[in-house]
């Protein structure tokens, strides 16, 4: 994937552990001990999870003499909470606890309640600029420059320290964990939906938009079949297609964010791609609307009940 915000926030956001941390710390939950106890990670992890999330900006720990240390979201962590809307959202129409009851930590929050209008939000993705609600297929990505004209405002991930965090996300509870953690939760997973998205369609697509090798593009492709996001069909003989499913179209708006966040965060100077508005031709910010209202939502107007 071209170096970007997004690719950098993938590369730190390429973890379950990393998402669900952030889950909890949005839940009021700021000491080792809570943190532990809400998600069931182990000490080791927590602490290394921790740290990377306190190195690229995300949180801050806070400790005086006498108590425990806490770990409070940075400005930077706290407009993550879009990102989290948006998988609250999908998560509530296509995933986690429509099967079968999702694990504590993995549950969705209750309805969100705009507070200016006291009634449920059901947050609709528009244009910033027309109003218009915005689906996956009215927006066009445009390469603003070939070679970015600034680069990260933290270090990525060291390729060896992202491999093993890719070998430890296919545990034997890799099958435990709900759609979301396993797309988000895993850089490759992220990348090729990024690129079906894109319009990738066949493997030599998504090899050419990811950089993935042939033998990790293979399991990805086959679990976000089994997951029920990618479907594919034969042509040319033996050669496959892959097509998104309206439940992968659906999380269009969570990628949105993710570029959003990471060009915000985590890159300096002009993005190297340029996300277009179709319908109105402008260039495209995500604006969050109450349903019942039509008002833009804000983190400090929303409840959860």
């Amino acid at each position: 994937m071209q170096a970007s915000g997004a690719a950098l926030a993938l590369d730190l956001l390429g973890d379950a552990w990393v998402l669900r941390l952030l889950r909890s710390l949005f839940r009021g939950q700021r000491r080792f001990s809570g943190l532990i106890k809400e998600t069931g990670v182990s000490r080791a992890v927590l602490a290394d999870r921790l740290e990377r999330l306190c190195g690229a900006g995300l949180i801050r720990k806070a400790e005086s003499p006498g108590r425990h240390a806490q770990y409070w979201l940075t400005d930077c962590g706290l407009d993550f909470w879009r990102v989290l809307l948006a998988m609250w959202q999908w998560e509530s129409r296509w995933g986690t606890g429509l099967v079968r009851p999702p694990i504590p930590y993995d549950r969705p929050r209750e309805e969100p309640v705009h507070i200016d209008c006291g009634e449920v939000a059901d947050p609709r993705p528009v244009c910033d600029c027309c109003g218009e609600v915005v689906t996956a297929f009215e927006t066009r990505g445009e390469i603003t420059s070939v070679t970015p004209t600034s680069g990260p405002l933290t270090d990525s991930a060291p390729a060896g320290d992202t491999q093993r965090r890719f070998r430890q996300s296919h545990s034997a509870r890799r099958d435990d964990l709900p759609t979301l953690m396993r797309v988000y939760g895993d850089r490759w997973n992220s990348s090729v939906m990024a690129a079906a998205l894109q319009g990738a369609r066949t493997f030599t697509d998504f090899s050419e938009a990811t950089g993935i090798g042939a033998g990790p593009l293979t399991r990805r492709l086959q679990e976000l079949q089994a997951v029920g996001l990618l479907r594919s069909r034969a042509y040319a003989g033996s050669r496959s297609e892959y097509r998104l499913t309206s439940a992968a179209v659906a999380m269009f708006p969570i990628t949105l964010e993710i570029i959003r966040w990471g060009d915000r965060w985590l890159w300096q100077g002009q993005p190297p791609m340029t996300i277009r508005h179709l319908r109105c031709g402008q260039a495209f910010r995500l604006r969050w609307q109450c349903a019942h209202c039509q008002q833009a939502l804000e983190r400090s107007k929303l409840r959860f009940d």
